[in-house]
């Protein structure tokens, strides 16, 4: 507790690679560019880690059973082209992100090929899209709250996936949208309060999605 690690190149202040049964809590992140990679890792629990003005927060491949929560992540100062994600995965199953906080980086929560993820009680705000799902299956977006960001959620060549009680406001583009939707099947949409958004939600090329949502307004 208390420890400040600092990187002044461009390696990663923290990397996990081909290691199991790893915890990490309660420290500090200092570094211009990744703050934590994590490579071929499996039953990986990170807690209370704070990380600012970094270009990427924490990177994870083909990882099983991760736990994150608490994470404090903050991007730096540039346009969100221009830096990484906030926490990237990819090709990874058994994921829970719960109560993280990120702000101003590219993608809050970046997921490609990953199954079986559960992404609750995090707040994403002065992003490009607060979550980002690409080609994953079964996935719970749940009780998060986007604020801010050019898109809140959005969902590309992903199935089953379950997208409740979240909170997706006053994104902030011309072209900010609260959910899209695009070529995704079987979702369930219910209880979730979007409001303030250029457009609430938006659908393309979609099928098989159940909707359920009674809260809605746009500009």
């Amino acid at each position: 507790e208390g420890t400040i690690l600092k990187s002044a190149t461009d390696t990663p202040a923290i990397a996990i690679d081909n290691t199991s049964n790893v915890t990490i809590r309660n420290i500090s992140i200092e570094t211009l560019g990744t703050g934590m990679t994590i490579r071929k890792g499996n039953d990986i629990k990170l807690s209370n880690i704070q990380m600012e003005n970094v270009d990427a927060g924490i990177k994870i491949y083909n990882t099983q059973h991760v736990l994150g929560s608490e994470l404090t992540i903050e991007g730096n100062k540039q346009h969100y082209s221009k830096k990484g994600n906030g926490i990237a995965i990819y090709e990874s199953h058994s994921i829970e992100l719960l109560d993280n906080d990120i702000r101003s980086v590219q993608d809050g929560f970046y997921i490609e090929n990953v199954k079986d993820i559960t992404i609750q009680g995090n707040t994403v705000t002065n992003s490009r899209y607060g979550t980002h799902f690409m080609y994953s299956t079964e996935g719970t977006i749940r009780e998060n709250s986007y604020t801010e960001n050019v898109t809140a959620l959005m969902v590309m060549m992903t199935e089953n996936i379950q997208v409740e009680d979240n909170t997706a406001s006053y994104q902030n583009d011309f072209n900010g949208t609260g959910i899209t939707l695009y070529d995704t099947k079987a979702a369930l949409l219910q209880r979730n309060k979007v409001a303030g958004n250029r457009v609430g939600i938006s659908m393309q090329k979609s099928e098989n999605i159940k909707y359920n949502n009674k809260n809605i307004k746009s500009l």
